[in-house]
């Protein structure tokens, strides 16, 4: 598996953090930050977009440097979580096929395919490996979608580096294809006015057909009555279609987002309770060790 080399890229370093006196009790910031990467035709190369001008194929199998971590830049504690969610959609679409947000099941961090040949998504959890940094000892996973820092992140001090990378998954599936076989027997030399009629070359000892009846709309090999001779043919691969007529398309020409939130609060109850519980008291996940105040 072939490492690209691209220069790290320091995803977080937003928070500037200020208490206004008097006004808030607390106060907290959600960052949100979206990966585009975007799929050829037929999904067999994958340009990888976190600095378009330096577009690469990101092939599946293939890793790129995804690196994400926090810095405080402002001047009090606060306490830190990040998730990821992606979705594909179509390039000529606007609604995502597949959408997969940080929670419980912790989806959008397995990979995971029920068939890599069928051509279909839904079934499937992640297809995009999400390599976190070994070394790191200060992120616990919460088991609720977010990763928490297990320490108050102080002024001016960045976390330890949590996602080092991501790779599309070696022989993650590209859809399903089939290949269409038809003859013509439409003299003309025009190409534009050819009718094509498929036929099932599997039923031929050499391939295909010699002739075609007109009437009872039949091939064969030997000439007879209403026979035409067949004058050309040919052989196209495209998608194979569901039982609603649908193109099983897998996950080629789609783009792929991957969004990075990171949300950090002031570091008191109150605040973390209100953030991280939605108003309610909010368990610490085991590992945690923050200090805060009342």
């Amino acid at each position: 598996m072939k490492k690209l080399k691209k220069s790290a890229i320091a995803m977080v370093s937003l928070l500037v953090l200020v208490l206004v006196a008097g006004t808030f009790a607390y106060w907290n910031q959600t960052a949100t930050i979206e990966n585009p990467f975007d799929t050829g035709k037929y999904g067999t190369t994958i340009i990888e977009n976190f600095r378009p001008e330096e577009g690469h194929n990101w092939q599946p199998g293939v890793e790129v440097d995804k690196d994400v971590f926090v810095q405080n830049t402002g001047d009090q504690d606060i306490i830190v979580r990040v998730k990821l969610d992606e979705a594909w959609t179509r390039k000529d679409e606007s609604v995502p096929y597949k959408s997969i947000l940080a929670d419980a099941a912790g989806e959008v961090y397995t990979v995971g395919q029920s068939d890599a040949e069928d051509g279909l998504t839904g079934a499937d959890l992640s297809v995009v490996t999400k390599k976190f940094n070994a070394s790191a000892t200060k992120w616990i996973n919460g088991n609720d979608g977010w990763y928490y820092y297990a320490v108050n992140l102080k002024e001016g001090v960045s976390t330890e580096k949590w996602l080092d990378s991501v790779e599309l998954l070696n022989g993650v599936d590209l859809g399903q294809k089939q290949t269409i076989y038809s003859i013509s027997i439409d003299p003309s030399d025009d190409p534009d006015s050819w009718e094509w009629i498929e036929y099932d070359p599997a039923t031929y000892a050499d391939g295909m057909p010699k002739y075609y009846n007109t009437v009872a709309k039949t091939f064969h090999d030997t000439d007879d009555v209403d026979h035409e001779p067949v004058l050309r043919n040919k052989a196209e691969t495209k998608y194979a279609v569901d039982e609603d007529g649908k193109d099983l398309m897998g996950y080629s020409a789609s783009d792929y987002v991957l969004t990075v939130t990171v949300q950090t609060v002031q570091a008191t109850k109150e605040a973390v309770d209100t953030v991280f519980g939605a108003g309610s008291d909010f368990t610490v996940p085991t590992g945690c060790s923050w200090v805060m105040a009342d």
